[in-house]
Protein backbone atom coordinates (compact mmCIF):
# COMPACT_ATOMS: atom_id res chain seq x y z
CA UNK A 1 0.00 0.00 0.00
CA UNK A 2 1.08 3.72 -0.74
CA UNK A 3 0.76 6.80 1.92
CA UNK A 4 -2.48 8.55 0.81
CA UNK A 5 0.18 11.96 1.15
CA UNK A 6 3.60 11.23 -0.56
CA UNK A 7 2.53 7.78 -2.64
CA UNK A 8 5.50 6.31 -0.93
CA UNK A 9 5.08 2.77 -0.54
CA UNK A 10 4.27 1.39 2.99
CA UNK A 11 4.49 -1.74 4.29
CA UNK A 12 1.34 -3.71 6.00
CA UNK A 13 2.56 -2.91 9.33
CA UNK A 14 3.07 0.41 9.12
CA UNK A 15 1.61 2.98 11.55
CA UNK A 16 3.15 6.26 10.11
CA UNK A 17 5.21 7.01 6.43
CA UNK A 18 9.06 6.75 7.01
CA UNK A 19 8.31 9.65 4.05
CA UNK A 20 6.74 12.44 5.47
CA UNK A 21 5.70 11.59 8.72
CA UNK A 22 1.79 10.95 7.95
CA UNK A 23 0.27 8.83 10.13
CA UNK A 24 -1.67 5.62 8.63
CA UNK A 25 -5.27 5.16 9.59
CA UNK A 26 -7.14 1.82 9.41
CA UNK A 27 -9.07 2.71 7.06
CA UNK A 28 -6.46 3.00 4.61
CA UNK A 29 -4.74 -0.15 5.82
CA UNK A 30 -7.88 -2.24 5.12
CA UNK A 31 -8.75 -0.60 1.81
CA UNK A 32 -5.08 -1.62 0.74
CA UNK A 33 -5.80 -5.01 1.90
CA UNK A 34 -8.89 -5.35 0.20
CA UNK A 35 -7.30 -4.24 -3.43
CA UNK A 36 -4.60 -6.47 -3.04
CA UNK A 37 -7.19 -9.45 -2.19
CA UNK A 38 -9.53 -8.30 -5.27
CA UNK A 39 -6.20 -8.42 -7.20
CA UNK A 40 -5.33 -11.92 -6.04
CA UNK A 41 -9.24 -13.31 -6.53
CA UNK A 42 -9.24 -11.93 -9.93
CA UNK A 43 -5.90 -13.60 -11.16
CA UNK A 44 -6.84 -17.00 -10.00
CA UNK A 45 -10.77 -16.74 -11.47
CA UNK A 46 -8.95 -16.00 -14.66
CA UNK A 47 -6.69 -19.25 -14.06
CA UNK A 48 -9.25 -21.29 -13.26
CA UNK A 49 -11.16 -20.36 -16.30
CA UNK A 50 -8.22 -20.69 -18.32
CA UNK A 51 -7.37 -24.01 -17.53
CA UNK A 52 -11.31 -25.08 -17.85
CA UNK A 53 -11.36 -23.85 -21.25
CA UNK A 54 -8.33 -25.61 -22.47
CA UNK A 55 -9.69 -28.65 -20.68
CA UNK A 56 -12.52 -28.37 -22.34
CA UNK A 57 -10.85 -28.06 -25.71
CA UNK A 58 -8.27 -30.85 -25.34
CA UNK A 59 -11.59 -33.43 -24.52
CA UNK A 60 -13.19 -32.17 -27.62
CA UNK A 61 -9.77 -32.41 -29.70
CA UNK A 62 -9.79 -35.99 -27.87
CA UNK A 63 -13.36 -37.13 -29.03
CA UNK A 64 -12.88 -35.62 -32.30
CA UNK A 65 -9.74 -37.79 -32.57
CA UNK A 66 -10.92 -40.96 -31.09
CA UNK A 67 -14.05 -40.99 -33.65
CA UNK A 68 -11.79 -40.41 -36.41
CA UNK A 69 -9.91 -43.22 -35.06
CA UNK A 70 -12.70 -45.75 -34.86
CA UNK A 71 -13.97 -44.48 -38.41
CA UNK A 72 -10.99 -45.44 -39.89
CA UNK A 73 -10.69 -48.60 -37.87
CA UNK A 74 -13.79 -49.82 -39.18
CA UNK A 75 -13.36 -48.96 -42.49
CA UNK A 76 -10.02 -50.36 -43.18
CA UNK A 77 -9.26 -51.78 -40.07
CA UNK A 78 -5.28 -53.56 -41.18
CA UNK A 79 -4.21 -50.24 -43.26
CA UNK A 80 -5.37 -48.14 -40.61
CA UNK A 81 -3.95 -50.15 -37.20
CA UNK A 82 -0.47 -50.11 -39.82
CA UNK A 83 -0.34 -46.43 -40.00
CA UNK A 84 0.00 -45.43 -36.28
CA UNK A 85 -0.52 -42.13 -34.50
CA UNK A 86 1.31 -41.23 -31.68
CA UNK A 87 -2.13 -40.83 -29.84
CA UNK A 88 -3.05 -44.26 -30.98
CA UNK A 89 -2.02 -45.90 -27.71
CA UNK A 90 -4.82 -43.64 -25.83
CA UNK A 91 -7.27 -44.96 -28.18
CA UNK A 92 -6.16 -48.52 -27.70
CA UNK A 93 -6.64 -48.66 -24.24
CA UNK A 94 -10.09 -46.79 -24.14
CA UNK A 95 -10.70 -49.64 -26.58
CA UNK A 96 -10.15 -52.18 -24.38
CA UNK A 97 -12.21 -50.45 -21.56
CA UNK A 98 -14.93 -50.26 -23.19
CA UNK A 99 -15.00 -53.87 -24.73
CA UNK A 100 -14.57 -55.20 -20.98
CA UNK A 101 -16.94 -52.56 -19.81
CA UNK A 102 -19.86 -53.82 -22.55
CA UNK A 103 -19.09 -57.90 -22.05
CA UNK A 104 -19.50 -57.12 -18.41
CA UNK A 105 -22.67 -55.46 -18.73
CA UNK A 106 -24.32 -57.92 -21.69
CA UNK A 107 -23.12 -60.73 -19.17
CA UNK A 108 -25.46 -59.33 -16.43
CA UNK A 109 -27.94 -58.21 -18.60
CA UNK A 110 -28.04 -61.73 -20.35
CA UNK A 111 -28.48 -63.75 -16.87
CA UNK A 112 -30.98 -61.47 -15.54
CA UNK A 113 -33.09 -62.09 -18.92
CA UNK A 114 -32.43 -65.96 -18.60
CA UNK A 115 -33.65 -66.50 -15.71
CA UNK A 116 -36.96 -64.11 -15.99
CA UNK A 117 -38.61 -67.54 -16.86
CA UNK A 118 -40.84 -65.48 -19.22
CA UNK A 119 -42.01 -63.38 -16.54
CA UNK A 120 -43.61 -65.72 -14.61
CA UNK A 121 -40.93 -65.66 -12.07
CA UNK A 122 -37.13 -64.40 -11.71
CA UNK A 123 -34.71 -65.46 -9.98
CA UNK A 124 -32.59 -62.74 -8.83
CA UNK A 125 -28.77 -61.88 -10.25
CA UNK A 126 -26.29 -59.91 -8.20
CA UNK A 127 -25.18 -56.94 -10.37
CA UNK A 128 -21.83 -56.46 -7.59
CA UNK A 129 -21.33 -60.08 -7.96
CA UNK A 130 -21.45 -60.60 -12.23
CA UNK A 131 -20.55 -57.46 -13.97
CA UNK A 132 -16.88 -56.24 -11.87
CA UNK A 133 -15.89 -60.04 -12.26
CA UNK A 134 -16.86 -60.38 -16.02
CA UNK A 135 -15.08 -57.18 -16.66
CA UNK A 136 -12.17 -57.65 -14.68
CA UNK A 137 -11.64 -61.01 -16.30
CA UNK A 138 -11.84 -59.55 -19.90
CA UNK A 139 -9.90 -56.75 -19.17
CA UNK A 140 -7.13 -59.20 -18.08
CA UNK A 141 -7.69 -61.66 -20.80
CA UNK A 142 -7.27 -58.92 -23.82
CA UNK A 143 -4.45 -57.18 -21.74
CA UNK A 144 -2.35 -60.85 -20.97
CA UNK A 145 -2.92 -60.63 -25.04
CA UNK A 146 -1.06 -57.38 -25.60
CA UNK A 147 1.74 -58.00 -22.99
CA UNK A 148 2.27 -61.89 -24.55
CA UNK A 149 2.83 -59.88 -27.80
CA UNK A 150 5.03 -57.59 -26.35
CA UNK A 151 7.46 -60.02 -24.51
CA UNK A 152 7.60 -62.59 -27.61
CA UNK A 153 8.36 -59.60 -29.83
CA UNK A 154 11.01 -57.98 -27.68
CA UNK A 155 12.56 -61.29 -26.32
CA UNK A 156 12.29 -63.76 -28.31
CA UNK A 157 11.99 -62.35 -32.01
CA UNK A 158 14.04 -59.22 -31.05
CA UNK A 159 12.02 -56.25 -32.45
CA UNK A 160 12.58 -53.12 -31.14
CA UNK A 161 8.85 -51.98 -29.90
CA UNK A 162 7.26 -50.38 -27.06
CA UNK A 163 4.27 -51.53 -25.04
CA UNK A 164 2.48 -48.46 -26.51
CA UNK A 165 3.13 -49.48 -29.66
CA UNK A 166 1.59 -52.48 -29.14
CA UNK A 167 -1.53 -51.14 -27.23
CA UNK A 168 -1.94 -48.63 -30.47
CA UNK A 169 -1.71 -51.43 -32.88
CA UNK A 170 -3.81 -53.93 -31.02
CA UNK A 171 -6.05 -51.27 -30.32
CA UNK A 172 -7.05 -50.29 -33.47
CA UNK A 173 -7.83 -54.03 -34.46
CA UNK A 174 -10.13 -54.31 -31.30
CA UNK A 175 -12.72 -51.69 -32.74
CA UNK A 176 -14.52 -54.45 -34.42
CA UNK A 177 -14.52 -56.30 -31.63
CA UNK A 178 -15.87 -53.21 -29.38
CA UNK A 179 -18.61 -53.15 -32.73
CA UNK A 180 -19.77 -56.65 -31.61
CA UNK A 181 -19.81 -55.88 -27.91
CA UNK A 182 -22.06 -53.17 -28.64
CA UNK A 183 -24.72 -55.79 -30.58
CA UNK A 184 -23.81 -58.36 -28.11
CA UNK A 185 -25.01 -55.80 -25.19
CA UNK A 186 -28.02 -54.85 -27.01
CA UNK A 187 -28.85 -58.19 -27.67
CA UNK A 188 -28.25 -58.91 -24.14
CA UNK A 189 -30.61 -56.39 -22.46
CA UNK A 190 -34.42 -58.27 -24.24
CA UNK A 191 -32.58 -61.53 -24.05
CA UNK A 192 -32.12 -62.39 -27.48
CA UNK A 193 -29.58 -65.25 -26.86
CA UNK A 194 -28.98 -67.07 -29.70
CA UNK A 195 -28.20 -64.17 -31.66
CA UNK A 196 -26.43 -62.79 -28.69
CA UNK A 197 -23.94 -66.19 -28.05
CA UNK A 198 -23.00 -65.63 -31.68
CA UNK A 199 -22.06 -61.98 -30.95
CA UNK A 200 -20.22 -62.70 -28.35
CA UNK A 201 -18.19 -65.83 -30.28
CA UNK A 202 -17.43 -63.67 -33.00
CA UNK A 203 -16.10 -60.93 -31.47
CA UNK A 204 -13.94 -63.47 -29.02
CA UNK A 205 -12.56 -64.80 -32.00
CA UNK A 206 -11.83 -61.45 -33.16
CA UNK A 207 -9.39 -60.53 -30.28
CA UNK A 208 -7.58 -64.00 -31.53
CA UNK A 209 -7.65 -62.61 -35.00
CA UNK A 210 -6.10 -58.99 -33.57
CA UNK A 211 -3.38 -60.93 -31.82
CA UNK A 212 -2.26 -62.51 -34.81
CA UNK A 213 -1.81 -59.86 -37.01
CA UNK A 214 -0.43 -58.08 -34.21
CA UNK A 215 2.21 -60.22 -33.99
CA UNK A 216 2.73 -61.16 -37.59
CA UNK A 217 2.96 -57.55 -38.93
CA UNK A 218 5.96 -56.90 -36.98
CA UNK A 219 7.44 -60.23 -38.66
CA UNK A 220 9.82 -58.00 -40.78
CA UNK A 221 11.05 -56.37 -38.29
CA UNK A 222 12.14 -59.31 -36.46
CA UNK A 223 16.28 -59.72 -35.80
CA UNK A 224 16.40 -63.20 -35.01
CA UNK A 225 15.36 -66.49 -36.78
CA UNK A 226 12.48 -67.10 -34.12
CA UNK A 227 9.34 -68.34 -36.36
CA UNK A 228 6.33 -66.32 -35.34
CA UNK A 229 4.09 -69.84 -35.78
CA UNK A 230 5.69 -70.80 -32.48
CA UNK A 231 5.41 -67.32 -31.46
CA UNK A 232 1.27 -68.06 -31.85
CA UNK A 233 1.62 -71.32 -30.45
CA UNK A 234 3.45 -70.01 -26.97
CA UNK A 235 0.46 -67.38 -26.55
CA UNK A 236 -2.29 -69.34 -27.03
CA UNK A 237 -0.58 -71.98 -25.16
CA UNK A 238 -0.28 -69.42 -22.06
CA UNK A 239 -4.00 -68.36 -22.95
CA UNK A 240 -5.83 -71.53 -22.55
CA UNK A 241 -3.70 -71.76 -19.03
CA UNK A 242 -4.84 -68.54 -17.88
CA UNK A 243 -8.78 -69.28 -18.66
CA UNK A 244 -8.24 -72.89 -17.05
CA UNK A 245 -7.10 -71.20 -14.12
CA UNK A 246 -9.66 -68.61 -13.65
CA UNK A 247 -12.58 -70.16 -14.89
CA UNK A 248 -14.08 -71.79 -11.71
CA UNK A 249 -13.62 -68.18 -9.92
CA UNK A 250 -15.42 -66.78 -12.58
CA UNK A 251 -18.00 -68.94 -12.59
CA UNK A 252 -18.13 -69.55 -8.85
CA UNK A 253 -18.22 -66.01 -8.33
CA UNK A 254 -21.24 -65.58 -11.12
CA UNK A 255 -23.21 -68.25 -9.50
CA UNK A 256 -22.57 -66.63 -5.57
CA UNK A 257 -24.44 -63.84 -7.58
CA UNK A 258 -27.46 -65.73 -8.61
CA UNK A 259 -30.09 -66.32 -5.67
CA UNK A 260 -33.40 -68.08 -5.99
CA UNK A 261 -34.35 -66.47 -2.73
Amino acid sequence: MKCEKCNHELTEEAKFCLNCGAPVTKDETAAALASENSVVQTENGGNTNQATNEFVEKSVDLAKNYWEFLVGNIITPSKRSMNNTEKDFIFGYINVGLFALLIGLGTYFQLRAMLSFGGLFSIPVSFLETFPIMFIFTAALVMLGVGLIFVVLLFLMKVKVSFHDIVGRFGSLMTIPLALSILYFLFAIPGVHALSNFVLLVAFLGIQLAIVFTLLSHKEDATSSFDPIFALFSIFAIYTIFIGVTYELVLSSIISGISPF
